[in-house]
Formats: C-alpha cells, structure tokens, sequence
C-alpha cells in the first residue's frame, strides 16, 4: 500500500487554517487507512489531542497502523478464524479431511497405473475426454480417493454418479463390492458424449437415471421416490455451476438420496481463488458471459460459482450437515500459500435429520 500526504508549506498560517488542516489529515488518514469515513468520536479525539500538542500527525498514523481494525484489513484471510464460520469449525479440522487432503487410501502410483491404463492405453475414448482427463488428473486422484475412504466400512457399498466420465470406470476397480448408479441429464441415444449406453458402458453401472436437476424439486416427485434413503454415497463433482436451478433446491435433492450413514460428495470451484481475486483487482468480471448460440452444446459452461460461506450455509438449509471441508489445489499450477485462494473446494455432507447434534 502506498500512502501519499501532501507535505504542507512551511509558512505562517492562522489559528482556523492550522485546524482546518489537522481536521483534513486525520479525514485522509482514515480514508488511506481504514478505508471508510472518519466516525464523529475519532476524528474529535484525534483533532483534539492535535489542537493540544499530545500528538502529532506521526503518531496519528502510528496509532492507526497499530489498531485492531487496521491490522484486520491488512491481514491473510484465515476461514478457519472467520468469526461467521465458527460454528462450521469442527469440520474443517478432522481426521477426515486430513485423509482426503493426503490421498492416504489410495497411493500416487497406484493411482497413476489406473489413470494410465484409461488415458495412455490405445482405445477410442468419448468426445473430449482425452484432454479432461489431463486436466483433471489431480482432482481425479482425490475423487478416488474419497470412494475408497468413504465407502470402506460398508460390505456391498451402493453409489450414484451424476456426470460420467472415462475415470468412473476406476471406482469398482478400488471397491469391487461397490454397487454404482449413473445420472445425468436426459439425452438421446445419438447423442456424442455420454448418453444413457455410454454412461453404462464406461462405468460398468447398474443403471442410468435420466434427470434434469435444473427442474426444480424433480427428485422429490413420486417418479424418483424408490431412490431415497438408498445411497451410501452420492458423487456431485463440479455439477453444481452449471446448473440454473436455485443451490438450496438442487442440494435438498440430492441429500434425500442419502441413507442414514451415507455421504454426499460434493466439490466445486472456488470462486474466491486467487485467479478471479486478482482479476477483481483490475476491476474485471471473473465470471465469463453465458456462452451465444449453440456454443454450450454440452452444457460445460459455468452457470455461476459459489464461495465457501454461502454453500455451507445451502447446504443447511437444504436439510444437509457438513461433516468435512477443505480446499483443494487441483487446479492450481503455481499453489498460493493461502488455501483460501486454492482453485476448489470439497464438501462432505450427511443428512442433518438423521445425523447425533
């Protein structure tokens, strides 16, 4: 921060000018400091303690250097210190998340021997997926990861993907016993990328369910109702900002899948990575413009990003508890000291009816 005072020229001036010129320096002083208007109680202080030669316009700046509210502007965003987050505080500091963090149920190299055997072996792969699976490779690793981790206590483990990819066929090669769902959004079977066939294929799922989250309230008709309370694990890995539909609808959803010790799995970008802060610092629109035409074909635009104190707060109110959360670096090439400004964030969430206050 540069802070720049005019220097004052040294002549004689009257009573009122030299008061009137204390009662700008102490205006400018919170304008360049504290970012805001001075409040009626401090600038009196200050203006009066000047007039009367206890300070001087050094200490001014000094002491509104030195104050809590200064120090609070200029510091690191800390979210594990956020006093709005205190309550959320249990969850991003567990065994859990640091398991997740580390990848610790399923090594680098058994990982990259998987990836490999999809991604370098010579087998025609769905439209696209040659370059998702590069840039995805890291956020992969995790995703497996957490099948592994969150579905090991349970003999014959049944999960529900929303969104296929070639990775999906990794899952059961993890977890034999694991029984896998697929959904996404209803397509026809000359569609490109992952159709009902497709999705089937790739995953070696047991069924696909066609729906369209973007309608609001679809799971909870009566045409879905054999599928709540039946899934160990519900899988919404970067769905979420795509979508149209309002977040609290679309999580109330998918947490009446959950059964009672079941988990939702849900990741998505961080809108206040890094990337967007500084692009925000140039005054620029992080958020690209819905694409024209026919350009989002399949639907890969982001609808709208989320940050991390809104989506915990969805997530209760659509009947949900966040039980572990972190931020991942993914997608971070250079990764900024500050996770709060990692590229994306992971979510654990159980359902809040059924889960010990």
């Amino acid at each position: 921060m540069k802070f720049r005072f005019t220097r004052s020229k040294q002549t004689p001036s009257s009573p009122n000018e030299h008061a009137d010129g204390n009662r700008r320096f102490i205006t400018q002083c919170y304008r360049q400091f504290l970012q805001r208007a001075a409040d009626n109680d401090g600038l009196d202080s200050y203006f009066n303690r000047l007039n009367q030669g206890a300070i001087d316009h050094a200490g001014v700046m000094e002491e509104m250097l030195a104050s809590d509210e200064y120090l609070q502007l200029s510091a690191t965003y800390d979210y594990k210190t956020d006093a709005a987050l205190c309550n959320h505080l249990p969850a991003f500091n567990t065994p859990l998340v640091e398991r997740l963090q580390q990848c610790s149920k399923l090594p680098q190299d058994q990982y990259q021997t998987l990836w490999g055997q999809i991604f370098q072996a010579e087998r025609e792969l769905v439209i696209g997926q040659q370059e998702y699976g590069r840039q995805h490779k890291q956020r992969f690793w995790e995703l497996c990861n957490a099948v592994v981790e969150l579905t090991q206590d349970k003999t014959a483990a049944k999960a529900l993907e929303f969104g296929i990819s070639e990775f999906s066929g990794i899952y059961q090669t993890l977890c034999p016993s694991l029984s896998l769902d697929c959904a996404d959004r209803p397509t026809g079977d000359d569609y490109i990328g992952f159709n009902a066939n497709t999705s089937l294929r790739v995953s070696g799922g047991q069924q696909f369910i066609g729906v369209d989250l973007n309608v609001p309230r679809t799971l909870l008709s009566d045409q879905y109702r054999a599928l709540h309370n039946q899934y160990d694990l519900v899988l919404f890995t970067e769905v979420l900002e795509h979508l149209t539909a309002n977040p609290v609808d679309i999580l109330e959803q998918l947490v009446t899948l959950l059964t009672e010790d079941g988990y939702l799995y849900l990741t998505t970008p961080n809108f206040f990575r890094r990337e967007n802060r500084h692009k925000m610092d140039q005054r620029e629109n992080p958020q690209e413009v819905y694409p024209a035409g026919e350009d989002n074909w399949d639907a890969h635009h982001h609808h709208r990003e989320y940050a991390l104190k809104e989506l915990l707060g969805f997530v209760e109110a659509a009947g949900g508890k966040t039980e572990a959360f972190y931020f991942s670096s993914c997608w971070d090439e250079d990764i900024p000291a500050n996770q709060s400004d990692w590229g994306n964030m992971v979510f654990i969430i159980k359902r809040a009816d059924l889960t010990q206050p």
